[in-house]
Order: structure tokens, then C-alpha cells, then sequence
């Protein structure tokens, strides 16, 4: 017997991740179908990925993400750990700022 896609997403997710479909639905309720870092619905194009804390002894799942918000905590993550890189990146940021204001649409 064939597994449908779906079917297997859910057998790779319980086996990386240790969760089951039952953990991704009341996930999805729980965040009101959206990603937890932006905020913007799931659907078709924009679809969830487990978020997951890397680089320690045991599995930690933290909430659905779209796969921009996932990119972005990751690299937040390694940012935070070279800080004279994250404040030298801020200054930058900060330099310009007074373009956002003058030129908004």
C-alpha cells in the first residue's frame, strides 16, 4: 500500500521530531492556523515547518513556522551568540534609518 504525501510528512515529523498528527492540529488550532513568528495564515504557498531547537542532547519542539520565520530565528539564534557582530549589523540598520521615514510610501 502507497502512502499519500501527507502521510508521509506525518511519519518523517514523528520520526525526527517525535510528534504526531495529533500534536500538529492542536498546534495549528492553538496558533489559529497562522506562523508563530509573523503571524500570516498557512495555506497552500506558505506552508508550516516544526521549529525545533538545534545543537542540544535531546528533541525540543517549539511551534509551526513558515519557512521565512524559521530562516530568520536561526540566524537571530547564531547572531546572539557573536554579539559584536549582531551590534555592528544594528548600526548599520541605524544609520539608515532616517530613509524609512523620509522616503515611506
Amino acid at each position: 500500500m502507497t502512502s499519500t504525501p501527507k502521510q508521509k510528512r506525518l511519519q518523517r515529523m514523528r520520526q525526527l521530531y517525535g510528534v504526531d498528527d495529533d500534536w500538529v492540529e492542536a498546534q495549528l488550532k492553538w496558533q489559529n492556523g497562522c506562523c508563530d513568528g509573523c503571524r500570516r495564515e498557512f495555506n497552500d504557498k506558505r506552508r508550516y515547518v516544526i521549529d525545533h531547537k538545534h545543537n542540544i542532547k535531546f528533541k525540543v519542539v517549539r511551534s509551526l513556522l513558515c519557512d521565512s520565520c524559521n530562516g530568520a530565528l536561526g540566524i537571530i539564534e547564531k547572531l546572539r551568540k557573536d554579539v559584536k557582530t549582531y551590534e555592528r549589523l544594528n548600526l548599520i540598520v541605524d544609520r539608515f534609518k532616517h530613509y524609512e521615514k523620509e522616503y515611506a510610501k
